[in-house]
């Protein structure tokens, strides 16, 4: 996980789950947070899953730290959701990709940026980095570029 250390697994969202690359353009802008976030209306369970509503709990505290816009939080919602059903070779393939994508667009900045988004998810708190750790979110290519994005916003990155 990109957050936690070297970024060694990794993968990205873009054209993932049919998110364009205008998503991923409008994530560097600041935009307003929802009065309550609504994850169900996005999440697709399986007849034998049933909804975790902790969880559910613990994104709208996190998303709300980082004044995250309702169409981002659900974005990642989904991601989660397909993050959840890879297995280790393909996180680890999408994770080859996602480490060049970013050196590509974050050039020189690579490390400094990578160093803020960390920042941000220890501002977060560590079950927020548990939970990147775990699940394999922390290596999201769009989940980078809003951590960025939040850092800019407090201050952290220019």
């Amino acid at each position: 996980n990109p957050f936690a250390g070297p970024m060694d697994r990794a993968h990205r969202a873009i054209g993932e789950d049919g998110a364009s690359s205008q998503f991923h353009d409008t994530i560097e802008e600041a935009l307003e947070p929802p009065d309550e976030y609504d994850f169900k209306s996005v999440v697709r369970l399986e007849e034998d899953q049933e909804y975790d509503g902790e969880l559910e709990e613990a994104a709208k505290q996190w998303c709300a730290q980082g004044a995250i816009p309702q169409e981002e939080a659900q974005h990642f919602v989904r991601r989660y959701q397909q993050v959840s059903q890879m297995d280790e070779e393909a996180r680890d393939f999408l994770g080859q990709d996602t480490d060049g994508l970013l050196k590509k667009q974050w050039g020189v900045n690579y490390e400094t940026n990578l160093d803020a988004c960390r920042q941000v998810v220890a501002s977060i708190g560590s079950e927020f980095q548990d939970f990147l750790n775990v699940s394999g979110m922390g290596n999201d290519h769009s989940l980078a570029l809003t951590l960025l994005r939040v850092a800019k916003q407090r201050g952290i990155a220019k």
